[in-house]
């Protein structure tokens, strides 16, 4: 994996910060996903093609191994290839697979993270080469309890410069009343640098973190909510 993914995954489990959950009904996780991150503000990528896509999504686990223990069953039973592991006890390991003949799956790579950090969290990750939907996600990583859902953040590469788009994107979304309100003292956004724009919010339930870079020729979006 590359230097910016490995900086990305260390970047998003720092971020990582406590949550609370508990038992309740298990519903369809893609819809869990798309509920979790709905309230962010649409953004138009008409005519960008992705080349890269990381999805994360934590679990606040409060009864810690046995479900640990389950997701990581649950992908080692798909059509996946464990090529890495890292275990220091029931409650702090990870797994790395990789995908079976991902061409088929119209992907030329992916790969699959399974960790539980200390008794506390459980994370499972998902990255490739094109947009990641949220069936594919459940489709590998199974259903669960979404009162338990604590994390969710995309990492997302396009082809091409979409900087005069961010601009329009910056100048909505930091309106007086829309999510990432200027005026508001929950909100802190930058815009300082040409090849950077950020804004984060920080409200009495959630964190929203919101990143555009430019990477030459190339941009990329970083969309985190968690659960406080």
């Amino acid at each position: 994996m590359g230097d910016l993914l490995k900086l990305s995954l260390t970047a998003l489990t720092v971020l990582v910060l406590a949550g609370c959950g508990s038992g309740g009904s298990s519903s369809s996780e893609s819809d869990d996903i798309a509920n979790f991150i709905s309230d962010f503000p649409p953004l138009d990528t008409s005519g960008f093609t992705i080349t890269y896509e990381h999805k994360m999504v934590t679990y606040y686990n409060n009864s810690s191994t046995q479900l640990a223990k389950s997701f990581n069953a649950t992908v080692s039973g798909k059509d996946v290839t464990l090529y890495d592991e890292y275990y220091v006890d029931d409650n702090e390991f990870r797994y790395d697979y990789i995908l079976n003949d991902p061409a088929s799956k119209g992907l030329n790579y992916g790969n699959i993270w399974v960790e539980s950090y200390y008794n506390l969290y459980i994370g499972m990750i998902l990255d490739a080469n094109r947009s990641i939907s949220n069936s594919e996600f459940t489709n590998l990583f199974g259903n669960v309890d979404a009162t338990l859902l604590d994390d969710v953040a995309t990492i997302t590469k396009y082809e091409g410069d979409m900087s005069s788009e961010f601009a329009d994107y910056y100048a909505d979304i930091t309106e007086s009343g829309k999510f990432f309100d200027i005026n508001n003292a929950n909100v802190s956004c930058n815009t300082d640098s040409a090849t950077e724009w950020q804004c984060d919010k920080n409200d009495v339930e959630f964190y929203y973190y919101f990143r555009f870079y430019l990477y030459g020729t190339d941009s990329m979006v970083i969309f985190e909510k968690i659960l406080q």
